[in-house]
């Protein structure tokens, strides 16, 4: 069982990526590398010329 403070740690998680998951920028910006999603999770990418969301890998 997964300690209550971590589902709340979570959905912080994915309000804060919620809030921030449409960025429209040239495919050509440099990835913020300092960002990091714990395992299962990932971020929709919208890069401008595409109608669709990129599902994009982060690493830590």
């Amino acid at each position: 069982m997964v300690p209550p403070t971590r589902h709340l740690a979570a959905l912080a998680l994915l309000t804060l990526l919620s809030a921030c998951a449409i960025v429209r920028k040239p495919n050509t910006a440099a990835p913020n590398l300092g960002l990091t999603v714990p395992a299962g999770f990932h971020v929709a990418v919208y890069a401008s010329g595409f109608s669709k969301p990129r599902l994009m890998a982060l690493a830590p």
